[in-house]
């Protein structure tokens, strides 16, 4: 057999008829700086405020503490990437990044004899790193039926690599509940901390053990209340028993996008969720509506979350929701604090693990130029939008980013025309 003889045009022509594919690396470093602290905070300045001197209230004006040293934060960051397609249908996108900010704002507290009780400083450092991936494609192409879809999933985790000085911990906000708001190394900036919950006492064998372990607190324990760990072993469950829960932002958020066509009837659907996250719902209420516990709603001692788990021996009638799940002789498999429960607090039962997947858009269209023959028209396209109508969660609460108890998602039908003349 003889050799057949080989042309770049005829190379040329068969790479044409190959499916199309391409492979782009990409890569990034900067650094970027956080002005916004204010103006002149490095100054000590005069600031007016009022008085009383026990019966009367004056006017008058004080010296706040400046710091000649203050700067702006710093962050650093680099990212390393990828664009791919493959068969001349699917799309591949990948980030991997990190982010180092330096000289975080933060108001470090002073000695009182200082007359001050903080003052603001650059201190600690923050890391974050993740990856974003997106995978999109044509799942079908044909002359009546065209089908396209991408998925998106990113994971991001923050860290505080450094406080100040040799602080490694610092209590920012506690509430009765049993929320706590802290700053720890090795933990994420936006972490919630609470007890670590052991299940409810659902034998006397439980009881007679959880008494022994915290006779300091179980004292007065009984069946129906709910377990937690005392990790200091000093024999009572406190605020140095609480763990880490999260951060309030998901570890993974997720979203599709779908897009269907066939002879002028469309369907698409945009949906989005996020998973494995913490929650300060209920914190708000406890802390006498402090503002920096404030998530924007009210009510939050209601059913959805106090009422239905008994925390802070509030008593309140259970809804048929938690009734069928709370302990009592005729539930003894029951997952819920009894009703009546002495003693119960938010924990990580109640507040970790959180994760939700929203349909956040449904939108049906029919093109009605193929039926309808008039000159008037050349498009006329009918169209139904759903918004937030369909909602998976593992929690109560209307609201599954934040847990919002009182204020429902607002659920819309939108009809709409798109006619070209």
């Amino acid at each position: 057999m003889g050799i057949l003889p080989l042309s770049w045009a005829w190379l040329e022509s068969y790479s044409r008829r190959l499916p199309e594919r391409y492979l782009k690396i990409r890569g990034s470093f900067g650094i970027t700086a956080n002005q916004e602290i204010g103006d002149y905070q490095s100054l000590a300045k005069l600031v007016s405020g009022n008085y009383t001197d026990g019966t009367s209230i004056i006017n008058g004006f004080y010296e706040t503490i400046g710091n000649d040293d203050l700067k702006w934060e710093k962050t650093s960051q680099w990212d390393i990437g990828f664009d791919a397609m493959l068969f001349n249908r699917v799309t591949i996108n990948f980030d991997y990044y990190t982010r180092n900010t330096n000289d975080l704002l933060y108001n470090v507290p002073i000695p009182s004899t200082s007359g001050f009780q903080s003052v603001l400083s650059n201190v600690g450092k923050v890391m974050n790193r993740g990856w974003e991936l997106t995978i999109g494609g044509s799942i079908v192409r044909t002359k009546d039926l065209n089908i396209d879809a991408s998925v998106n999933l990113t994971y991001n985790k923050n860290e505080i690599k450094e406080l100040y000085g040799d602080v490694d911990e610092v209590a920012i906000k506690y509430s009765p509940a049993g929320i706590a708001q802290i700053l720890k190394v090795g933990n994420p900036v936006d972490g919630v901390y609470s007890r670590k919950s052991l299940g409810i006492i659902k034998t006397e064998e439980q009881l007679a053990w959880y008494k022994e372990t915290v006779p300091n607190t179980a004292a007065s324990a009984r069946l129906g209340d709910e377990m937690y760990a005392d990790l200091d072993g000093d024999g009572s469950i406190g605020s140095a028993d609480y763990i880490c829960l999260g951060s309030v932002q998901p570890k993974y958020y997720y979203g599709l996008n779908l897009s269907a066509d066939y002879k002028g009837l469309g369907l698409s659907i945009f949906g989005q969720g996020g998973t494995k996250y913490a929650s300060i719902l209920g914190a708000e209420n406890a802390a006498a509506l402090n503002s920096s516990w404030s998530m924007g709603y009210a009510d939050l001692s209601g059913f959805m979350l106090y009422g239905e788990n008994q925390v802070l021996n509030n008593i309140y009638i259970p809804t048929e929701y938690a009734y069928k799940r709370m302990w009592s002789p005729s539930n003894p498999g029951g997952s819920f604090p009894a009703a009546g429960a002495h003693n119960v607090y938010l924990s990580d039962r109640t507040n970790a693990n959180w994760k939700y997947f929203i349909l956040k858009n449904i939108q049906l269209s029919y093109d009605f130029s193929n039926i309808i023959k008039m000159k008037a028209f050349k498009k006329l396209v009918l169209n139904v939008n759903f918004q937030n109508f369909v909602t998976f969660s593992n929690q109560r609460g209307y609201n599954p980013i934040n847990g919002d108890a009182s204020n429902p998602w607002a659920k819309s039908v939108i009809i709409g025309v798109n006619a070209k003349f």
